[in-house]
């Protein structure tokens, strides 16, 4: 996502004082004008991160 729109999103949930995820719906009409290329690169990103910390938590690295 651009970094004006992660920004925007980290301020909203410090204001309400929560965290990122739970204000995504907040920015749902923001969310979907970015276009495919944009999405699929965060969804891409997601996916490394959340391999990348199963191989750390359960010691899975190569088993995936």
């Amino acid at each position: 996502l651009p970094k004006n729109l992660i920004d925007e999103m980290d301020a909203k949930a410090v204001e309400l004082k929560t965290a990122r995820r739970k204000v995504l719906d907040l920015f749902e009409t923001k969310i979907d004008a970015l276009g495919n290329d944009i999405l699929n690169g965060a969804v891409e990103a997601m996916v490394e991160h959340i391999m990348m910390m199963m191989e750390k938590g359960f010691r899975s690295a190569g088993r995936i």
